[in-house]
């Protein structure tokens, strides 16, 4: 049997209903073993679970989260990583965080768009020997269409790589645990400068949407070790000291990073300064998400929401007090043909679950007489009061006209979670604080009717 495990049932109507919603998301990719031989990097690992801490630190939700490592992190893989978890799955008013950590290198530029005939590279696991080239990696152009393709003007791009290096290629680390990030092989281009990756292609996307910091400028060269990379410790660093506030932008970053770099490089001559690109609106964009309603503050929303409902629907339970474990079942008859939506939320859960419509029944118009039970006869899964001890409030929304909150929800379970983007199309107006138009085009949309019921149950 499957099981719900909060007590999170929380439902919000919108009277326009918006696009659907995606989520603050977070990209993370580590490369510390490749497929070539005798390129490994030490450390990688290391700068993975220090990077989950940091995406965690600055609110994305674990769910959220993605990581690809090391034989995960093909190109094949990577792109659709992309396609799927960033550019399809973080809306326009999102946080997308991309952080990759491995290997950068050169290749020719084919398409003859680069002044210095060379493609800055991300280097792929399955990264293979071409002529005078390198397969399998990601190119400056491909970052170019992924910022092109995003929905998000919140995108905060780390890259814990070099790409040129040119500056320092006949200078070998006298430290065994301290190797460059930078891919040489036979062939490769031989630029006498070369601008970074973000510098070259990246700031021709339209609109600039992103915010760049990458580890190491276009003549240095970024260092792993074998206790995690210096720039990501100068990352975990900054973002930990910025934990309390809550308060840490692109530009903050860069100078956090360069302190901690050049105090942390065993020797001045390995010392590199990270290298910063955007704008100075997207560069001082705050890196933290920001808070998750309160679950009182939610509640006080629904409360308020259901009051200004213009009809009663009833909202039936198979009791009002629950000991963790029981089972819960809801039901609710609508006495007209039109739109259920069921939700609910306790205390400690940062936001409304949907309980109706669902992956099991993802249609939610209804009858006028037909009962819709949670769960349904012959469903796989089962609701049980779980903790904390306390109060959870159910709500049942009805609508004449089309409202899915399933379809405008976010998360891959059974059960998708509200986002607070789908109140917006939802404004209660007070009568007595409702504006007289000044002229007819400034006139408000008078709300469309709805109906809501609530109940509160007691876990203890």
């Amino acid at each position: 049997m499957k099981r719900l495990l909060p007590f999170i049932v929380l439902c919000l109507l919108i009277l326009s209903a918006p696009p659907a919603t995606a989520a603050d998301k977070a990209l993370l990719i580590g490369i510390g073993k490749y497929r070539m031989k005798g390129i490994d990097l030490p450390g990688i690992d290391k700068d993975i679970e220090t990077m989950r801490k940091v995406a965690l630190t600055l609110g994305y939700k674990p769910e959220n989260i993605k990581v690809l490592s090391d034989e995960q992190a093909t190109l094949k893989n990577v792109q659709a990583a992309v396609d799927q978890w960033l550019i399809a799955g973080v809306g326009p008013d999102d946080r997308a965080l991309f952080y990759f950590s491995g290997h950068g290198s050169q290749i020719y530029d084919k398409d003859k768009d680069e002044s210095d005939n060379a493609d800055e590279v991300l280097v792929c696991n399955d990264v293979a020997l071409g002529v005078n080239t390198l397969k399998n990696v990601l190119v400056d152009d491909m970052f170019r269409d992924m910022l092109k393709r995003m929905r998000s003007s919140n995108i905060f791009i780390l890259i814990d790589a070099c790409h040129s290096g040119t500056a320092t290629r006949s200078m070998a680390s006298r430290h065994k645990d301290i190797v460059p990030k930078y891919l040489e092989y036979p062939g490769m281009p031989r630029t006498t400068r070369a601008l970074s990756l973000f510098d070259k292609s990246m700031d021709t996307a339209e609109p600039l949407n992103y915010s760049a910091l990458s580890a190491a400028q276009d003549n240095q060269r970024a260092q792993a070790s074998t206790k995690g990379s210096f720039f990501t410790l100068g990352i975990q660093k900054a973002v930990e000291a910025a934990a309390k506030d809550r308060r840490l932008d692109m530009s903050m970053l860069y100078d956090e990073t360069t302190r901690y770099i050049s105090g942390a490089v065993p020797e001045p001559a390995m010392v590199y300064s990270p290298a910063l690109v955007g704008d100075a609106g997207h560069n001082a964009k705050n890196l933290f998400v920001p808070k998750a309603p309160e679950a009182e503050d939610w509640i006080a929303q629904i409360r308020k929401i259901a009051g200004h409902a213009t009809y009663d629907v009833g909202v039936r339970t198979n009791g009002t007090v629950f000991k963790i474990g029981e089972p819960l079942n809801i039901s609710c008859t609508p006495k007209a043909d039109g739109y259920l939506n069921v939700v609910t939320i306790q205390p400690g859960d940062p936001a409304p679950t949907i309980l109706f419509p669902n992956r099991f029944h993802p249609e939610n118009r209804v009858e006028a007489g037909q009962t819709i039970s949670i769960p349904g006869q012959g469903d796989s899964f089962e609701l049980t009061a779980s903790p904390p001890a306390g109060k959870a409030l159910i709500a049942v929304f009805h609508s004449p006209f089309p409202v899915n909150f399933y379809r405008q929800g976010y998360g891959d379970g059974a059960f998708r979670t509200m986002d607070r983007a789908s109140t917006r199309g939802f404004v209660v107006v007070e009568a007595k604080d409702r504006p007289e138009p000044e002229t007819p085009q400034q006139a408000q949309p008078e709300p469309r009717p709805y109906g809501a019921g609530i109940v509160l149950l007691k876990i203890k």
